[in-house]
């Protein structure tokens, strides 16, 4: 069976203006994006974050990580054809990925257990109740921080300026934090006097 060719783009879209080729192109980079994206999030929510990758052989991981690196590569040449090819590819990809962990004895993520990236590239797991904790650990090591429901509350709590904010604009999302030691001194800057 002969491999199947790229498919080449219409000799119509000669025909369009630049600006609107290359926004046709990343309309169509960002398409194979987010169907990629969905089918991760989708296993994410069974397997854990960035999990998989950890529950299947060496060769198969490394396999995983040059597709996610052309593809990466694909979207930063706003390269349609190709960031599509990958993206179906890895999502076929994912299905392995499940297939070879299953077979080696893994289990998907039980009970009540969320989990979802932190900023430096760990991952953040919260659990319902600490018994979900006690099972075997996790293959992924300390790239998990794992924080149970209640631990989570209690940060919440000691969180007052946090919640003052989150009261009055209901709807308002956290999206960057910063220590509490830098917060402290930024106020004492904050005192000084005006220099002019």
């Amino acid at each position: 069976m002969k491999p199947k060719r790229a498919t080449k783009p219409l000799k119509q879209d000669r025909l369009l203006e630049p600006a609107i080729v290359s926004n046709i192109k990343a309309q169509r980079v960002q398409s194979a994006a987010w169907d990629f994206d969905r089918a991760v999030t989708e296993a994410e929510a069974v397997w854990g974050v960035d999990r998989l990758p950890y529950l299947v052989s060496d060769q198969t991981r490394q396999k995983w990580w040059r597709a996610i690196n052309a593809f990466n590569e694909a979207i930063q040449r706003n390269d349609p054809d190709e960031t599509r090819r990958i993206a179906d590819s890895l999502i076929r990809g994912i299905d392995k990925l499940v297939e070879e962990a299953k077979a080696a004895g893994y289990d998907a993520i039980k009970g009540e257990i969320l989990e979802t990236p932190l900023p430096g590239g760990r991952v953040l797991r919260i659990v319902s109740s600490w018994p979900e904790h006690s099972a075997p650990p996790d293959p992924r090591g300390d790239l998990v921080v794992t924080w149970s429901l209640e631990e989570v509350a209690r940060m919440v709590e000691a969180s007052s300026m946090v919640n003052k904010v989150k009261t009055q604009w209901p709807g308002s999302r956290i999206t960057q934090a910063v220590a509490a030691a830098a917060t402290e001194m930024n106020r004492k800057d904050m005192n000084d006097e005006i220099p002019f």
